[in-house]
C-alpha cells in the first residue's frame, strides 16, 4: 500500500518499481499479482528488510502476496519511522496517524481491492 501511495503522489516513479505494463496511476486498477509483488520487493529492499523468510498475506480481491517475516514483526509506529528513515518525503507527516489516515483515504478508498484482508477487517471494525 505504501509504494501505491508513492506512486500515487509521484515521489516514486513506476519504472522504479520495473512494473513494464503500467505508465500511470489510474492504470494501478489493471495491476497484476506479479506487479504487486515487484511492488512489495522494492519497498522491502528499501527498507532493507528483503528476506527468504517471509510470510503470505492475503488481500481482499484474494491474491497472496508475500512480505518478509521480518517485516511482519515490525511494530506501527517503529514501521513508521523505519519508512520515514528510508523514505524522507514521508516526514510531511508529522501528526498522529497522519500517514494511516492518507493511506486509508487515497489508497484504500481508490483501490480496496489491494488491501490486506487483515486490515479491511480492522478498518470494519472502526467504521
Amino acid at each position: 500500500m505504501m509504494g501505491l501511495l508513492f506512486i500515487r503522489e509521484a515521489k516514486i516513479s513506476i519504472s522504479n518499481f520495473a512494473l513494464t505494463n503500467l505508465k500511470t496511476y489510474p492504470e494501478v486498477a489493471k495491476l497484476d499479482e506479479h506487479d504487486a509483488q515487484l511492488i512489495i520487493n522494492k519497498i522491502l529492499v528499501d527498507l532493507d528488510l528483503m528476506s527468504q523468510d517471509v510470510v503470505k498475506y492475503k488481500l481482499y480481491n484474494t491474491w497472496e502476496l508475500q512480505i518478509s517475516a521480518q517485516f511482519n514483526l515490525i511494530q506501527g509506529h517503529e514501521l513508521e519511522s523505519l519508512y520515514k528513515k528510508s523514505y524522507p518525503f514521508l516526514n510531511i507527516y508529522q501528526k498522529q496517524d497522519s500517514l494511516k489516515k492518507d493511506i486509508i483515504q487515497k489508497i484504500i478508498n481508490d483501490f480496496p481491492q489491494y488491501t490486506p484482508n487483515e486490515i479491511f477487517e480492522t478498518i470494519k471494525k472502526i467504521v
